[in-house]
């Protein structure tokens, strides 16, 4: 089973990779909008959610076209992080910018936290666009071996340094005694995390 998963995915990213950026970002649009009518668990948390936080100044209508909007974007980004992680550093340079990196210079030891959205895929390029740093991050392994091998292979090109966050704890802590480098942490979803209010209501965070 993981080696039949292994191919078509690995046939479904070569496809993504050769098409012109714009177009994979309207192609994943696309499927974004279909996974909101196909998947319907989650369309009831996101219109649950969005209500019980704009219900008293939106209409019904607009919560909805929030929530299928919201459905487009992480399909865009999917789609896009795919096809920017083939795309060398002169394709990628007219579609990004890192604002103030002069504010980190001279190059030192930095850990910053990012936002587990949009195509956050990209600070591992960021090293690119500031020469003198090196980008590290954590990240979960799959279930599926292969599948885990094939995003690895993905993310690697960009030269940002992976360490699965179970077992290379060790790993990390030496990369971190190194001069320049930045350590991404991603705020992720999580069931344990603090209470707190959020847009007027207690939740996790």
């Amino acid at each position: 089973m993981d080696t039949l998963i292994y191919w078509p995915a690995r046939a479904l990213i070569a496809l993504i990779q050769a098409l012109p950026l714009a177009l994979v970002a309207r192609l994943g649009r696309a499927a974004g909008g279909l996974a909101f009518w196909l998947d319907a668990r989650h369309r009831r948390v996101a219109l649950k959610n969005l209500a019980m936080c704009f219900g008293r100044e939106k209409t019904p209508e607009e919560i909805r076209a929030l929530a299928r909007e919201n459905f487009r974007r992480i399909g865009e980004n999917f789609a896009s992080a795919v096809k920017t992680a083939a795309m060398t550093f002169d394709e990628l340079r007219p579609h990004i910018e890192f604002a103030n990196v002069e504010r980190l210079q001279p190059p030192r030891r930095i850990v910053v936290a990012i936002g587990h959205f949009g195509n956050f895929e990209l600070y591992a390029r960021f090293h690119q666009f500031s020469p003198g740093y090196q980008c590290a991050t954590t990240y979960r392994a799959l279930k599926q071996p292969a599948i885990n091998q094939l995003m690895q292979q993905l993310r690697e090109r960009s030269g940002c340094l992976y360490f699965e966050r179970r077992s290379d704890g060790p790993l990390l802590r030496t990369a971190m005694s190194r001069p320049g480098i930045i350590l991404g942490l991603l705020a992720d979803q999580s069931t344990r995390g603090l209470r707190g209010p959020f847009l007027g209501h207690d939740c996790s965070t």
